[in-house]
């Protein structure tokens, strides 16, 4: 599953947080198993958003790359040499 919140200003930031929860609590009703470990935080350009987030009282880790369907994405969009 992948979200994409857009910061744009101060009041948007609980936003993803709200959203986290939301799919958990979504997730726990249909008694579905969320895998924590497997959730990580990518942030996109610059960014002034230094909040850390959660999902079942777990803090997601902060990743400058992660891999989507086989291509590595990056916190800046840069090509990664192979």
């Amino acid at each position: 599953m992948k979200v994409y919140v857009e910061i744009s200003h101060d009041s948007t930031v609980n936003e993803l947080q709200t959203v986290l929860d939301v799919i958990y609590a979504w997730a726990t009703e249909w008694q579905l198993q969320v895998s924590v470990e497997k959730y990580a935080i990518l942030k996109i350009g610059y960014v002034s958003d230094n909040n850390d987030y959660y999902i079942k009282n777990v803090q997601l880790p902060n990743v400058m790359s992660c891999r989507d369907l086989g291509i590595i994405v990056t916190n800046d969009l840069s090509r990664l040499s192979t």
